[in-house]
Formats: structure tokens, sequence, C-alpha cells
């Protein structure tokens, strides 16, 4: 019971961190689409 708290806590923190990632990179990659589709408007 001990040892399954802290393995249970990192796996906790590990998929938050993970989760904070992935929203990132999606809405890094959304920025670069729109801010693309931006430029070809303009053009």
């Amino acid at each position: 019971m001990e040892l399954s708290e802290p393995v249970r806590l990192l796996l906790v923190l590990g998929s938050n961190i993970f989760g904070v990632y992935a929203l990132y990179k999606i809405l890094q990659i959304s920025y670069w689409f729109i801010k693309d589709r931006a430029k070809e408007d303009e053009l």
C-alpha cells in the first residue's frame, strides 16, 4: 500500500504533464494553421 501511493501520484502527475503538453501542441498547430490561412486571405 505504501508503494502504490507514490506510484499513483507519479502516474497522475505524468498524465497531467502529458495532457498539458498535448494541449500546448494542439494550440500551437492550430495557431500556425490560422496564421497561414490569414496570410492566404490577404494575397
